[in-house]
């Protein structure tokens, strides 16, 4: 299984954003691996967002919220416009998250 990518959070009033990739489909599921997690009342959401190049803002699919760790998996049934990137908020007091991105199954 290929990684995308290894990604530490902490808590941030601040969203933090993937890099734009280009649309492999019309409909996109997105993996996640939440190996470490800590922190007073810890939650990672995580949106999936999409737009089109000539676009100036990006428009949610959907969005998870984890609170524990393991596997995950956001799902879009919509019509994903050319680039799509991930949101990343971390919530709670003193949290930090250690989150595997894995790559996008399209559909």
């Amino acid at each position: 299984m290929t990684i995308m990518g290894e990604l530490l959070f902490k808590t941030s009033s601040e969203p933090c954003y993937s890099e734009a990739q280009t649309r492999g489909g019309k409909n996109a599921t997105f993996y996640f691996d939440i190996s470490q997690m800590e922190g007073t009342s810890p939650t990672l959401t995580i949106t999936p967002q999409h737009k089109n190049v000539v676009d100036d803002s990006w428009t949610d699919l959907t969005a998870i919220t984890i609170t524990t760790t393991g596997p995950s998996a956001a799902s879009t049934d919509n019509d994903v416009r050319e680039q799509v990137r991930l949101k990343f908020v971390v919530g709670g007091t003193n949290s930090w998250f250690r989150c595997f991105t894995l790559p996008i199954v399209w559909s």
